[in-house]
C-alpha cells in the first residue's frame, strides 16, 4: 500500500507540472530507486542513491545546474531525450526533528520555462542576457551553446560578486546591469549587457540630425546673403560703370538702369541732360548727347 501511494505522489509531481521531465526516488530504507517519466516508470534495488545530495549544497535541498538528462543508472528508452539539457533539484526526505535521510528526491526540469521568461527581458537583437548560478555556470544565454558551460566572461562575475545584491558598471563595450536572485536553495545572476552603440543610439542619431539641420540653415544663410549682396551691389556697380565712361568725356552713352530703388533714381540725376526726366517705375533708361 505504501510504495503504491509513493508511485501514485511520484507520478502526480512528474504529470501535473509541464516542465517536469522526471522524477527519481531512492528510498534508503527499502533500498529502491524508483524513476518516472512520460513513459513507463522503472524500479530497481540498488545500496546507494544514483546522486548524493551533498555534491551540491548543504541541508535538505540542492541544486544542479544546466546538465545533460540522465536515466540515473536506468536503461534508456528511445523516447528518452538524450540530447536535453535540465536542471535538477534535490530534497531530503527526513524525519523532522531527526535529520537523517530517509529517502533522496530528484526532480529534473526542463528549461523551457526559465527560456521562455528569460526571452521577455531583453532584445535579442540589440542586447544579451545572462543567468548563471554562484559558480559562473551559464543556465540561461543568448547564445544557446553557452548554456551549460562556464560564463564565458569572467571578469563579469568578478564584478558582480564586487557590487552586492545590484547594480551596474560599465566595461570596454557594454553597459552591464546585473541582480542577484537568491532562492532558499540557489542563488543565481542575472546579468544584461547593452553594447555601447545601442545604448547610445538614440543619442547619435539626435546628434546627426542636429548637425544636419545646423548644416542646411548655415547654406541657407549663405545662399540668402549672397543674394542679397549680388542684388544690392551689382545696380551700384552698373552706375558706377556709366559715370567713368561719363568722366572720361563720353557724352554718348546709353544708361540702361532697370533698378526701381534709390538706384533707379540716382541714375536720371547722373545722366539728367536739361530735360525734366521722370523715373520709370520699373526702371530707368538714359541717354546723354
Amino acid at each position: 500500500m505504501v510504495l503504491s501511494e509513493i508511485y501514485t505522489t511520484l507520478q502526480s509531481i512528474q504529470v501535473t507540472t509541464p516542465d517536469i521531465h522526471q522524477v527519481y526516488l531512492h528510498n534508503n530504507l527499502t533500498n529502491q530507486s524508483t524513476l518516472i517519466t512520460s513513459s513507463s516508470p522503472q524500479r530497481a534495488y540498488r545500496s546507494e542513491a544514483y546522486r548524493k545530495i551533498e555534491k551540491f549544497g548543504q541541508g535538505v535541498t540542492a541544486i544542479e545546474s544546466v546538465h545533460p538528462l540522465h536515466s540515473y543508472g536506468f536503461p534508456t528508452s528511445p523516447s528518452n531525450y538524450t540530447d536535453r539539457k535540465v536542471i535538477t533539484l534535490y530534497r531530503s526526505i527526513v524525519n523532522i526533528p531527526d535529520t537523517k535521510q530517509l529517502a533522496l528526491l530528484a526532480i529534473d526540469v526542463r528549461l523551457d520555462g526559465i527560456n521562455a521568461i528569460c526571452d521577455q527581458l531583453y532584445e535579442n537583437s540589440s542586447e544579451n542576457l545572462y543567468l548563471i548560478d554562484d559558480k559562473g555556470n551559464v543556465i540561461y544565454s543568448h547564445n544557446e551553446e553557452e548554456i551549460g558551460s562556464p560564463m564565458p566572461n569572467l571578469k563579469i562575475l568578478s564584478m558582480v560578486k564586487q557590487h552586492g545584491e545590484q547594480g551596474y558598471f560599465d566595461d570596454k563595450d557594454a553597459m552591464n546591469i546585473f541582480e542577484k536572485l537568491d532562492t532558499s536553495f540557489a542563488s543565481w545572476i542575472l546579468v544584461k549587457q547593452i553594447p555601447h552603440k545601442t545604448l547610445y543610439q538614440q543619442s547619435t542619431q539626435l546628434v546627426s540630425l542636429n548637425a544636419i539641420i545646423a548644416v542646411l540653415a548655415l547654406l541657407t544663410v549663405i545662399i540668402g546673403t549672397l543674394y542679397i549682396s549680388i542684388r544690392i551691389t551689382r545696380p551700384i556697380k552698373q552706375l558706377t560703370n556709366y559715370i567713368n565712361v561719363v568722366q572720361a568725356g563720353n557724352l554718348d552713352v546709353d544708361i540702361q538702369v532697370t533698378s526701381p530703388d534709390e538706384i533707379g533714381i540716382l541714375a536720371p540725376l547722373q545722366a539728367n541732360d536739361g530735360h525734366d526726366q521722370q523715373p520709370h517705375p520699373e526702371g530707368i533708361s538714359a541717354r546723354i548727347s
